[in-house]
């Protein structure tokens, strides 16, 4: 399947790119990165290896792809929409404010 990001979620990567690299480094902050877009590329081949999220209007999946962060996507047809890469020590009722928006 296709792999398709989000403006947003080309966004929070950037976010937590930056991040990683002001507080540990260069070499920290393309670890992290690798870390979320191997993730990402393994959709293509497994796109329900995330769990649904429970209570939404439309079906949302998300994958904890390291302790801090998970992928939400969406599965249409032929495509994998990368929706946001949300870091999980936040508030999970901001993720579902985001997902309704």
């Amino acid at each position: 399947m296709e792999i398709i990001w989000t403006d947003e979620a080309l966004e929070d990567l950037h976010v937590f790119t930056q991040y990683y690299y002001q507080v540990a480094g260069i070499r920290v902050a393309r670890k992290m990165r690798k870390i979320i877009t191997d993730a990402v590329e393994i959709l293509s081949a497994f796109p329900f290896i995330g769990a649904q999220i429970p209570n939404r209007a439309k079906v949302y999946r998300a994958w904890v792809v390291h302790p801090y962060y998970k992928v939400v996507y969406r599965i249409a047809e032929k495509e994998i929409s990368i929706l946001l890469i949300w870091d999980c020590r936040r508030n999970p009722a901001d993720l579902y404010k985001r997902l309704d928006e």
